[in-house]
């Protein structure tokens, strides 16, 4: 220590400290003292909430392809007027378009093949809905397309309510 350097004072009876010597807290008499440790921090990482759909995989339909008598409203639409049906399809799931896609879904109807365009919408529902694939977006569409209309049609309104 520096001869013109003056340490702190302590309170009357209680012995100095020399610098650089680490800091006891004071023990009654007869007790060991002991050095206070740092100040610790402990961070927690919170477990991650994984959706339940996601964690599981996709999920099978709720309804049949075949299931069509479930629900005789969409059965019949399908049946009478599969285009309007489509249409009402596409727009429960992207939100616009009921028109536009019933009028491009007759056009390919009578060009005879309806699954260049109904493939993409049965693909759009299942990413939707976290659904499995079964036998393939365009041989479904291609071999039993009304069944597949109705088909989505009751998935999508199963949804909708909850189910």
């Amino acid at each position: 220590m520096a001869h013109n350097q003056v340490p702190p004072q302590q309170p009357y009876g209680q012995p100095q400290q020399p610098y650089g010597q680490p800091q006891y807290a004071q023990q009654p008499y007869g007790q060991q003292p002991y050095q206070q440790a740092p100040a610790t921090h402990i961070y927690v990482q919170q477990p991650q909430q994984v959706s339940p759909s996601i964690a599981s995989g996709p999920r099978p339909w709720n309804n049949s392809l075949f299931g069509c008598f479930s629900d005789l409203g969409s059965c019949l639409m399908t049946c009478c007027f599969p285009c309007v049906q489509y249409g009402m399809n596409y727009e429960a799931i992207n939100g616009t378009g009921c028109c536009s896609q019933a009028c491009a879904y007759m056009c390919f109807t009578y060009l005879g093949c309806p699954c260049l365009i109904h493939k993409d919408l049965r693909a759009s529902i299942r990413r939707k809905y976290n659904l499995e694939d079964g036998c393939g977006d365009c041989l479904t569409t291609w071999c039993c397309p009304a069944c597949a209309i109705c088909q989505e049609a009751r998935e999508i309104k199963d949804r909708k309510n909850g189910v």
